[in-house]
């Protein structure tokens, strides 16, 4: 069983040289509602834009009220692309989905023109 402290470990393990994404898209299942919450009080606490990213990453299959300030602070804060970091523009995207409500348009946002 995933415990809220293993997700919360998990996020913080992210930085610029470390890309724990496929943990987080198998943690990703572990995360209900009642996880949500108490994960995204814990976004202020984070002091890098990988962990944050991460953190947007593991609640992204769950629209909620208390994680939309959390997404604005995200989109436009974070910053662009780096070499270590290739996963803001689509953690960027992520957050508008949930800004927008629309969970369905982050397929057509990454969409090549």
């Amino acid at each position: 069983m995933v415990t809220v402290g293993d997700l919360l470990q998990l996020v913080k393990s992210a930085t610029d040289d470390h890309e724990p994404f496929d943990e987080l898209e198998v943690a990703r299942a572990a995360v209900g509602p009642e996880q949500v919450s108490w994960l995204v009080s814990s976004y202020q606490g984070l002091t890098s834009w990988p962990a944050r990213a991460a953190l947007v990453w593991l609640i992204q299959d769950h629209l909620s009220e208390a994680s939309r300030p959390l997404m604005s602070h995200f989109l436009l804060h974070s910053p662009p692309d780096t070499e270590g970091w290739d996963r803001m523009r689509v953690t960027r995207a992520i957050a508008l989905c949930h800004l927008e409500r629309d969970l369905d348009l982050q397929e057509a946002l990454m969409d090549d023109p």
